[in-house]
Formats: structure tokens, sequence, C-alpha cells
């Protein structure tokens, strides 16, 4: 009996580069910024798809909330971050200290900056709306750019 893998994964482009979605059975587990192989056969299906469809969506200002079912995987700790960071409203930004007081880890700050990097569902979990205390995303490199890119779409639309 051959049965499909339950991993798979595609990489799609976008105006804001490529975008690799991975998914286990029906969820979306994995989604990094660039054309990247992620676990699982290379191939779209129809939860990618859709993801991609509104990640298009996301990005021309006709959405604001993603419904793809999504699989977070990671300790404890991140997840409460991460579930977190998913009330964050569209448009709307915290700190890291705000996130750590939330989830009941009021001196934790710097945890949560390393959950926020290390999440795996980049844009369906907006870590871009974690900001600085300045409120403003400090780091210079591509993905800050990136995050930057991201909050001021986010503020257009809103």
């Amino acid at each position: 009996m051959n049965r499909a893998p339950q991993r798979n994964f595609f990489i799609y482009r976008t105006e804001y580069g490529s975008v690799s979605i991975g998914a286990y059975k029906d969820n979306i587990c994995r989604m990094v910024l660039g054309n990247q192989l992620l676990e699982g056969e290379k191939r779209p299906s129809a939860v990618t798809n859709k993801c991609a469809n509104q990640l298009m969506e996301y990005f021309s200002g006709k959405r604001t909330v993603f419904d793809v079912p999504i699989l977070l995987e990671g300790s404890d700790f991140q997840l409460k971050v991460w579930n977190r960071i998913l009330q964050i409203p569209y448009a709307q930004t915290c700190t890291a200290t705000d996130v750590a007081q939330l989830i009941g880890h009021p001196k934790a700050s710097s945890a949560v900056g390393s959950a926020i990097r290390q999440n795996p569902l980049v844009i369906l979990v907006p870590a871009h709306r974690v900001v600085a205390t300045s409120g403003r995303i400090e780091a210079n490199d591509k993905n800050a750019q990136l995050r930057r890119a991201f909050l001021e779409l986010e503020r257009r639309y809103a």
C-alpha cells in the first residue's frame, strides 16, 4: 500500500520574494521567507496552495486574518509565545516585554525574543508585530527590512 508522505512543501513566488510553505497532513507547519528546502516531498498540496493564495490576498491588502489550519511545534514556552502573538490585531504592535507579561512570565522578555526568532510560521504567526520598546524594528538585516515592510503594508490597509 503506497501512501503519500505526511509532510510536503512547495516554494511560491511573491512580490516580497520566494516563500517556502511546509505542511504536515492538512496543516501548515512551516513557512519561511526565501527559497528553502523543507522537510518532506517537494510538491504543492491543497493546504499549501490555500496558504499561498491567502498570502497573496494579505500582500494585496484584501486579507487581515489567515484561516488556514496550522500546526505549531515547539516547547511549551515557545507555544505560549506564538499563541499570544497570534492574538495581536492586524496593524497593531506590542513589545517582547508586553508578550512576556501577558503569558505570565514578566521577566522573560529575552526568552520571548528568542522564541520570536524561532517562529516557524513567518507572517501567519505575525512576529513582525512585536517591536522594540521604541516602537520600531531596530535591526537592519534583510529579515528586519521585510518585517518593517509587512508592518507598513498592514498600516497602509488598516
